[in-house]
């Protein structure tokens, strides 16, 4: 699915478990944006189009760096840093900041799912199906 990054299965394990651990469902990274942006802005088609439009970050807490926003563009996978008018330090934040109009941010499609679901955010790809 183009512009998209799907991400495998995931394993958590706890130090003071003895279970091997919990296997968390796959996941999709997605770019989101509110309908009131998207009435102004066109939805963009490119991964190379992000760079018309105001962006919503996230910094990681840990190192400082910025988060890079990966797609799938046919057989390769590219990795975007886009210049960002709002850096945040938690995946919440960068909804919120969305949902509120301020561009689009790039997301865990379970961080988003109930944000989707009450009509905040939509996925602002061509391919809409492939996400939410």
């Amino acid at each position: 699915m183009p512009f998209i990054r799907s991400c495998g299965n995931l394993t958590l394990h706890h130090p003071r478990e003895k279970r091997a651990g919990c296997r968390l469902p796959p996941y999709r990274l997605c770019c989101y944006a509110s309908p009131d942006y998207l009435d102004k802005h066109r939805m963009t088609q490119h991964p190379d189009e992000r760079v018309d439009h105001e962006t919503v970050n996230l910094r990681f807490k840990s190192s400082g760096q910025l988060f890079r926003w990966p797609f799938n563009v046919g057989d390769r996978e590219i990795e975007l840093v886009l210049p960002a008018a709002i850096v945040v330090d938690a995946s919440e934040g960068v909804l919120t900041t969305v949902a509120a109009g301020a561009g689009i941010g790039m997301a865990a499609s379970f961080i988003a799912a109930s944000w989707v679901g009450r009509g905040a955010l939509v996925t602002d790809l061509s391919n809409t199906s492939a996400c939410g």
